[in-house]
């Protein structure tokens, strides 16, 4: 069905310079939400949360070797506040600590923090797995630039056989004129930037 719609999207808009790549089941382990600040971000990512539970256990896809959940931030303030808003939301939401394993927890780590290797204030990518659900907020920060950077290339392979859900108010801005510029066109699902937001 989405390969269909590709197939319209191009008819019309490729002589305007405008052609999305056909989708691939690669392509269908991360959506983009990208809403205006103040617009609810926090609150969707809980009701994601929830949402991807319910079809996890209503296709029976869980195993024990699913993974963490990991809410992926930029700096310690924003980890603290959405964690404060998850945990009011009714889930258990607390900063990662090397050797988390608890699978009904959701573990905040700001995206600064992943390397190649474990360090002091370092968490190695790797060692997270490869089959994690990520909630990534401010999901734009490392996207800008004509190659993708290395925290973005930690967090695709941390969710490589996972699940993400990105969060972002600028991402057509960030990605526009990248190499990530189509994987973004065909991943974000839904628009609330701040124009549509504003006028609301």
């Amino acid at each position: 069905d989405l390969n269909r719609f590709v197939d319209k999207f191009n008819q019309v808009y490729e002589e305007k310079g405008l052609r999305v790549t056909p989708y691939t089941d690669a392509d269908l382990n991360k959506l983009c939400l990208q809403n205006a600040t103040g617009s609810g971000k926090t609150l969707l990512m809980a009701a994601n949360y929830w949402q991807y539970r319910y079809y996890e256990k209503k296709y029976n896809t869980i195993n024990r070797d699913n993974g963490l959940t990991i809410l992926l931030t930029p700096n310690e303030r924003l980890s603290a506040q959405d964690a404060d808003e998850f945990n009011k939301s009714g889930h258990y939401c607390v900063p990662y600590s090397k050797g988390a394993g608890d699978g009904s927890a959701i573990y905040t780590l700001e995206v600064q923090k992943l390397a190649e290797k474990d360090g002091d204030k370092s968490v190695s990518a790797a060692a997270l797995g490869d089959r994690n659900l990520l909630f990534i907020d401010e999901g734009h920060a490392g996207l800008s630039g004509k190659e993708a950077g290395a925290w973005y290339s930690y967090r695709s392979m941390m969710c490589a056989r996972g699940f993400a859900f990105e969060y972002s108010a600028t991402f057509k801005q960030a990605v526009e004129g990248t190499l990530l510029e189509d994987e973004y066109a065909r991943a974000i699902l839904f628009d609330y930037s701040y124009r549509w937001f504003y006028e609301d």
